[in-house]
């Protein structure tokens, strides 16, 4: 059985999508002291540096934050989370900027795209990233002593990757990225077994659009369906981001969407698609794949065993009952769902 999923891709940028009336609601004073302490920056509505840094990677995810704190380290995340608890806000979090399921709009902000350091460990065989990281700046350093790490494609940032369910090109034989993880904070930093790579084989297969069934007519960039097992189904020690294990492939969509009409036609065209394998699929999803356009609760619950779930709901109502966190796939604590 598989698994389906839609992803929005890049679009060609328009004309932005603002709020008009836009306005800064941290008290100018308060703003202020939050600057003086930062290594990085920070931006309100109307400032320059705020359209910038409130951008991200896909171009028709747009969000209008309170504040944009441009972290330069651990400190500045710190910071930023203080500010926006006693200012009543909510805290989002953005590196790559890849999938936006929920726009940090009114919110705090924190882009950590800027924090890319990168330590290898050849001993240990770990590496240790920070959360703007690409695994284009994990892999160069990991094969100058003959490791990998578990990546799949290299322009992705690596945390964002590893926590919503990234596997690659090796996952069958050492499973998700996530199982190698060994420490991680909001995340400031992360931890993560490399493996040994000295040799490469690898092709690919082509076939004709005919046998694809569809022909020219799919308005899609890719269709892709990938396969799990082996390690990929490997029970987790512990709580996992990876809740769902059972799928043995997984279809993947990409879809780029330069106007609404062709995002109209594209949103048809999956919506055939998934229709079409609906008697394959486990229902089963994994956080990375909820892009804007088919993210909801529910779909959120859908990427976790209900053990999990139960898990992930205590958890949050222990460190954040108040939802502060709650700009991303979020997971709401009782209070909230009730």
């Amino acid at each position: 059985m598989a698994a389906l999923y839609g992803a929005m891709g890049r679009s060609t940028p328009g004309s932005p999508t603002r709020l008009a009336d836009v306005e800064t609601i941290i008290d100018r004073s308060t703003l202020e002291e939050l600057r003086a302490s930062l290594r990085g920056a920070a931006y309100a509505p109307s400032e320059e540096g705020y359209d910038e840094a409130r951008k991200a990677w896909n171009l028709n995810a747009h969000q209008h934050p309170a504040l944009v704190v441009m972290a330069a380290g651990a400190a500045d995340v710190i910071g930023a989370v203080r500010l926006a608890r006693d200012e009543g806000l909510g805290v989002g979090v953005m590196a790559t900027g890849h999938g936006v399921a929920s726009p940090c709009d009114g919110g705090v902000l924190i882009n950590t795209s800027r924090m890319r350091g990168v330590r290898v460990d050849p001993e240990a065989q770990t590496a240790r990233v920070e959360p703007g990281a690409l695994w284009t700046d994990v892999i160069p350093e990991a094969q100058i002593f003959g490791l990998t790490g578990l990546a799949g494609s290299s322009v992705v940032g690596v945390v964002g990757y590893t926590m919503g369910g990234g596997f690659g090109w090796l996952g069958r034989k050492y499973g998700f990225n996530a199982d190698s993880v060994r420490n991680f904070g909001i995340v400031t930093s992360m931890e993560f077994a490399l493996y040994p790579l000295t040799t490469v084989y690898g092709g690919n297969l082509f076939y004709s659009l005919e046998q694809a069934g569809v022909g020219s007519e799919s308005p899609l960039v890719t269709l892709e369906l990938r396969q799990l097992g082996g390690a990929l189904a490997r029970p987790p020690a512990d709580l996992s981001p990876i809740g769902r294990r059972d799928s043995r492939f997984i279809m993947f969509g990409v879809r780029m969407s330069p106007t609404p009409e062709v995002t109209q036609r594209l949103q048809e065209h999956l919506a055939y698609v998934a229709e079409e394998m609906r008697p394959y699929e486990t229902g089963a999803t994994f956080v990375n794949f909820l892009d804007q356009g088919d993210w909801t609760p529910e779909r959120t619950r859908s990427s976790y065993s209900p053990e999990d779930w139960e898990r992930l709901v205590e958890l949050k109502d222990r460190y954040d009952p108040n939802n502060l966190f709650r700009f991303n796939r979020n997971i709401p604590p009782s209070s909230v769902r009730e």
